[in-house]
């Protein structure tokens, strides 16, 4: 390409940098890049301090509740033992530190003899916890053997901060639990007998983060190890959301890369958009040393640069009066160049009409407008190519769009849609259906023989949709039908399935599963859960659906070596189980509101008399009806088993 001769290009130079140069180049690049990053600078310091902080008060509130825990343990362990003096300690700790809500003193199975009167019992646990002007005592009356804030202080054998739970039974609200191990000295050898532990209420923990304040609608928010979100303004994200449900709901990367890094305990300042109210904003986070949480402060960017926004609009104003002299400056100039420049316009609107063929004028060579000439010429060229590539690009397009079809056909014809399915065998009638809600998705069902008499059912709900989400469902099902062989029972299939999935899960995915297994020839049912909802039995003599009482078991792929305990109910001829995912709860209608537990229960209670196609029918019918055109937003899985009783 020539360079053009100096006359034109001297005449728009000097008018461009004389003009741009001294009226914005000078006062935008000076004042506002200057400013912001001094504002940004004082910001981001102050956000660090604010945050460490908070994290220094939350850290003193948990360390003195440690040591009084300690110390109460310590003087339990060293005092002679009986019934008042076990009470007594407890209340005292209670009355002497109001940070804690409530207290216990639970010991090992048939191990409280020396605080019972000689007399040894399965579970003693006395329970001090705060009322609203008194406090109230009562015992545990739940096997907290299975409770996480009893068993990781017994086999960790050191103190330790449960993850956030809400105490049905005990305290009656959301909670976490400090548990300090006792042991007594038995041959020199020391030897567990139960914990003691401080219960502390979020709400205490709430109050400290909800001081946070920073700009007019910044805030704090705290999760636990796991992502879960602890604390947050938003009630609704709290014990139900981790940050990577979040992240895979909006398909943030961003976000789901900064919760790694903060169950890491990581420290931390990004850039992020805030899923609260998309608004670019700022996050800071930092490690709770003492219970592995992290906090995390978001502050908007638009609230803290309010006044980099005003100099924006002077330096906005000065800029646009200096385009304004600018423009008269180049329209005396391109009045020489009006000639050429109207041909090349109007082989440009050719071109864009699709006519990549018409010719371009013939400019005289030795300036600009010559230039621009031979840069249409290769404009067009490119266009062309661009053609090209765009059409292949379609192309490319419309084939995956026919592979994820495919993979929707593979996903739905690995699960059993033959009805029914076993036709020799009269015991039972079963039926089952699912439907994604994207082209594949993560819920499943299955069912199958493992013996003669030995059926098995199952549904799951992974989290997350999409791809990931039914690669993770299919392992799971074919892990579950490896596992289910020879003696074994829905307890430990799902512990053998959990330890697999949790061992090598680097997208931090989880599946919740109810697996039941049904004995044709009694009706015996047994089954085990894992933070699946629970299913519904009807057919009984009262004639109302009741829901089949959970197991409280984690979801698979949480926390390696979980122990998953199980639960038998006899059914009787004419019973039947309708198992579902949260995608039939959790239906949304145009107004927002949820189809809910209370409509699938007045469903079920119409369909007492009916086979369980028919109740899988009126339910889908129903979810419809209710939705109308709401598009879907989970996956919907529906599964009922009826028993007929063994006809041998």
């Amino acid at each position: 390409m020539q360079t053009p001769p100096r006359g034109l290009r001297f005449i728009l130079i000097a008018s461009i940098l004389s003009t741009v140069g001294l009226l914005f180049v000078a006062i935008f690049l000076c004042y506002y890049s200057f400013s912001r990053s001094i504002i940004e600078g004082l910001i981001r310091k102050d956000a660090v301090h604010l945050a460490m902080s908070t994290v220094n008060q939350i850290e003193v509130f948990l360390h003195a509740i440690e040591k009084v825990s300690a110390t109460t343990a310590h003087y339990i362990e060293t005092t002679p033992k009986n019934l008042e003096s076990g009470q007594d300690i407890i209340r005292y700790m209670l009355e002497s530190n109001p940070e804690i809500y409530g207290s216990t003193m639970a010991l090992e199975p048939f191990s409280n003899s020396g605080f019972n009167g000689g007399e040894e019992t399965m579970l003693f646990a006395p329970y001090w916890y705060r009322g609203s002007q008194r406090l109230i005592f009562r015992y545990l009356n739940y096997d907290y053997t299975l409770s996480d804030w009893y068993l990781i202080a017994k086999e960790l054998k050191k103190p330790d901060w449960s993850e956030p739970y809400f105490d049905v039974g005990g305290g009656e609200c959301l909670m976490t639990t400090y548990s300090v191990p006792l042991f007594s000295t038995s041959k020199g050898d020391k030897v567990f007998t139960g914990v003691v532990t401080a219960d502390v209420s979020l709400k205490n923990l709430q109050d400290i983060v909800a001081s946070i304040k920073l700009g007019k609608s910044g805030y704090a928010f705290i999760i636990s190890q796991n992502g879960t979100f602890v604390m947050h303004p938003n009630d609704r994200l709290i014990m139900n959301e981790t940050i990577f449900t979040v992240a895979e709901a909006r398909g943030d990367d961003t976000l789901r890369e900064i919760g790694r890094r903060m169950i890491r305990g990581e420290n931390g300042y990004e850039a992020l958009t805030d899923w609260e109210n998309n608004r670019q904003s700022w996050l800071v986070f930092m490690p709770l040393p003492s219970s592995g949480w992290s906090l995390g402060v978001i502050f908007p960017k638009d609230e803290l640069l309010e006044d980099i926004t005003k100099l924006n609009w002077i330096v906005g104003l000065i800029g646009l009066s200096g385009v304004v002299i600018l423009c008269i400056i180049v329209v005396s100039i391109g009045n020489s160049i009006t000639r050429p420049l109207t041909a090349l316009c109007k082989a440009t609107d050719e071109i864009a009409k699709g006519n990549l063929e018409t010719p371009l004028p013939v400019v005289p060579s030795g300036n600009e407008v010559a230039l621009l000439a031979s840069s249409f010429s290769s404009m067009r060229e490119s266009l062309k190519g661009y053609i090209r590539e765009l059409s292949r690009t379609i192309a490319e397009k419309e084939r995956i769009e026919s592979e994820l079809t495919i993979a929707r056909e593979i996903q739905m014809g690995i699960l059993p849609k033959v009805f029914p399915p076993f036709p020799d065998r009269e015991e039972f009638d079963i039926y089952s259906v699912l439907q994604p809600a994207r082209e594949v998705g993560g819920d499943f069902y299955d069912f199958f023989f493992t013996e003669q008499d030995r059926f098995w059912v199952t549904v799951g709900d992974v989290s997350g949709k999409g791809i990931p989400a039914s690669l993770f469902m299919a392992v799971t099902r074919t892990l579950i039908k490896a596992k289910a062989n020879g003696a074994a029972s829905p307890g430990s299939v799902l512990e053998a399935v959990n330890r697999d999935l949790s061992g090598d899960n680097p997208s931090l995915l989880f599946v919740t599963i109810f697996l039941g297994m049904l004995d044709t020839r009694t009706g015996v049912f047994t089954y085990a859960n894992g933070g699946h909802n629970p299913p519904y039995l009807t057919g009984r003599h009262d004639k109302k659906p009741r829901q089949i009482p959970l197991t409280k078991g984690l979801a698979l792929g949480v926390r390696e070596g979980f122990r998953y305990r199980e639960e038998t109910i006899e059914l009787s001829p004419g019973d039947v189980i309708t198992l579902y995912t949260d995608g039939v709860t959790e239906a949304l209608n145009a107004e927002g509101e949820l189809f809910s537990t209370r409509r699938l229960e007045s469903v079920l209670e119409r369909l007492q008399e009916a086979s369980p196609k028919l109740i899988v029918e009126e339910l889908l019918k129903n979810i419809k009806d209710f939705s109308g055109n709401t598009p879907q937003s989970d996956d919907i899985t529906i599964m009922a088993m009826k028993f007929n009783g063994s006809l041998r």
